[in-house]
């Protein structure tokens, strides 16, 4: 038996047996050129590769969802997200509102403690966090406002 692994999907695979890689499928044009063993062959349909050479194609796993424009690290913004980082010092999951910007910004809710109340805000500046006491990230308005009741 030969498993075919996909390399770049519905483009390319790699044959391999117990033995390890033994070839290539590639499609080409209207058909499919099979590398096995040095012996190449051309089929018209996977499905013809895979009954004669008797391949066994290896289903392709789910691709990953991107994770949402407006979301850096599962953390929400005011808007698009451009250049998504995180502060690993602090953990805070950073992010700027342009993409040519030099303005930082922290994605999640934050409660900042401000003329000596503690506020909840939405993506504050990274100075804001710099030069005030805080808590956070939290994923929720809810979760910044719990925080303070403790």
């Amino acid at each position: 038996m030969v498993l075919a692994k996909s390399v770049v999907k519905n483009k390319f695979w790699i044959l391999r047996s117990e033995s390890g890689k033994v070839g290539t499928v590639e499609a080409e044009g209207k058909g499919f050129k099979v590398n096995l063993n040095g012996t190449v062959n051309n089929f018209r349909t996977l499905r013809s590769a895979k009954e004669k050479i008797g391949i066994d194609f290896e289903p392709v796993p789910p691709t990953k969802s991107r994770q949402p424009q407006n979301h850096v690290n599962g953390y929400p913004t005011e808007g698009r997200a451009h250049n998504p980082v995180i502060d690993v010092r602090r953990k805070i999951p950073m992010f700027t509102k342009q993409s040519n910007s030099k303005s930082w910004y922290a994605a999640g809710w934050y409660v900042i403690n401000q003329a000596g109340h503690w506020q909840p805000m939405l993506c504050p500046k990274k100075i804001i966090l710099d030069r005030y006491p805080y808590q956070g990230p939290f994923y929720t308005k809810d979760q910044a406002r719990e925080s303070t009741h403790r």
